[in-house]
């Protein structure tokens, strides 16, 4: 996808506003999330308000202890920019078409039994989750390292649960409703050791 946009970075930049629509997010919104340099981003974020793509406002804040305003500059989607729609749909591809690939960035997190694609992941924004781990043993630091690493590449915050194996099968088979909600809902198995 870098090499579409000319940069990782400019692909990672469009995709956390084209996913995000309504967000007015600061530098360090936006740096938390696509893990991108200050520098970098200021530079890239420039040349996107230049294309009328980003709007760049001035919005009063609450200090870190909340007892005074201060301004910040923050930028959001410009609605009106003509390509919106298509960029949604080039830049939802690869999430969609690598969404396979999910199961190895979860290696070394445990012993995986299940892993459930839905939501995000299959272009359907009305899922209640994106990603379901299941396994035993499961490390789940290096499960949200790992799910922060996907989140920038896609530029916004994964709906995940993680699940015991013995939980998720008393959930399943008893007719869970969280559990229902997920399998009712267009998902697929990235890994399924469980046999569903």
């Amino acid at each position: 996808m870098g090499k579409l946009f000319g940069t990782l970075n400019k692909a990672k930049l469009l995709r956390f506003f084209i996913m995000n629509p309504e967000a007015q997010a600061s530098l360090a919104d936006i740096e938390g999330t696509v893990k991108v340099g200050p520098g970098l981003l200021r530079k890239e974020l420039a040349n996107l308000v230049s294309m009328k793509f980003l709007e760049e406002k001035q919005l009063s804040r609450p200090n870190a202890r909340g007892d005074r305003k201060i301004k910040t500059k923050v930028w959001q989607l410009d609605g009106t920019f003509p390509f919106n729609n298509d960029l949604r749909r080039i830049l939802n591809y690869d999430i969609v078409e690598d969404r396979m690939d999910v199961a190895k960035k979860f290696r070394g997190c445990g012993r995986l039994k299940l892993i459930i694609l839905s939501g995000l992941f299959m272009n359907d924004a009305t899922g209640r989750i994106d990603l379901a781990i299941v396994g035993e043993d499961l490390d789940r630091r290096a499960i949200d390292r790992a799910a922060h690493k996907i989140e920038a590449e896609i530029g916004k915050e994964l709906k995940y649960t993680i699940l015991d194996t013995e939980d998720f099968n008393f959930r399943m088979f008893s007719g869970d409703k969280f559990i229902r909600d997920i399998m009712d809902y267009p998902h697929e198995f990235a890994l399924n050791k469980l046999n569903l």
